[in-house]
C-alpha cells in the first residue's frame, strides 16, 4: 500500500466499518390517556421524534416528563421537576391531569402504567411502563402480545 500520493501527501486509510443501523424503527407516533388526549408532544424531541409528554404528581410536587418514543431508548428528560431516583410517582395526563390507570403491580414493587396506542383504550394495545424512577421494566403490547420488554 502506498504511504504518499502524487503530491507527496500521506495517505490515510479509510476504514469501512458497516453502520449499526437496526433494521427496523418502532416508533410510537399517538400515545393517549383514559380521556383520549394524545400524549406525543413536540416540547420533548428524541432523534427527531416527538417524545411522550405525562404529568408526574409525588406528594407536594409535581413537573413533566418526557420519556422516548423509540422502542428500546431509555432516555427521559425531566421538565420543571427534579426526580428522585427511586421513588414513585403518580403518571397523569398533561392535558386533563387524568390519573393514567394502573396494568399490573411490578417486580419492583411499583406500578405498571399504561399508555394506549389507540383511542379504544384497550390494555391490548398499549404501552406499559413502571412508575418509579430508575426502573426500567415496561413492555409494548399489540393485539394482546407482548412483542418484547424493552426499557423506555
Amino acid at each position: 500500500m502506498k504511504r504518499f500520493d502524487n503530491k507527496g501527501m500521506m495517505i490515510f486509510p479509510e476504514e469501512t466499518k458497516p453502520l449499526n443501523i437496526p433494521k427496523k424503527l418502532m416508533v410510537v407516533s399517538e400515545c393517549f390517556c383514559p380521556n383520549g388526549h394524545n400524549l406525543i408532544n413536540s416540547r420533548a424531541v428524541f432523534n427527531n421524534f416527538k417524545g411522550i409528554l405525562l404529568k408526574i404528581v409525588r406528594e407536594n410536587e409535581s413537573g413533566l416528563v418526557a420519556i422516548s418514543p423509540i422502542h428500546n431508548d431509555k432516555s427521559k428528560i425531566s421538565l420543571d421537576i427534579d426526580l428522585k431516583e427511586g421513588e414513585i410517582y403518580e403518571l397523569r395526563c398533561p392535558i386533563c391531569d387524568a390519573t393514567l390507570p394502573i396494568y399490573s403491580s411490578c417486580e419492583c414493587g411499583a406500578s405498571l402504567i399504561g399508555l394506549f396506542l389507540d383511542k379504544n383504550l384497550n390494555f391490548a394495545d398499549s404501552i406499559v411502563v413502571c412508575n418509579r424512577i430508575g426502573c426500567t421494566n415496561s413492555d409494548v403490547r399489540l393485539s394482546s402480545q407482548i412483542l418484547e420488554e424493552n426499557n423506555l
